[in-house]
């Protein structure tokens, strides 16, 4: 995140307001993972990957500039 310049606070707004880009998949761990985005105020469109593991615990695994900047 500090690399793509996305704060925290940015990260949860993804989380709240953006958008399920497709179905969620289910992996060969039996877990399920989803990419989210949004365009954000001022900014440009970007990506949060999350894994929701059995456990039932939400994992980030990245979070990304849509547009490959």
């Amino acid at each position: 995140m500090a690399e793509r310049e996305i704060s925290v606070r940015e990260l949860y707004e993804i989380l709240r307001c953006g958008q399920v880009e497709e179905s969620p998949t289910e992996t060969k761990g039996g877990e399920w993972k989803c990419k989210i985005t949004l365009k954000l105020r001022g900014r440009r469109k970007a990506g949060v990957v999350v894994a929701l593991p059995q456990k039932g615990k939400m994992v980030v695994i990245t979070v990304e500039w849509e547009d490959g900047k």
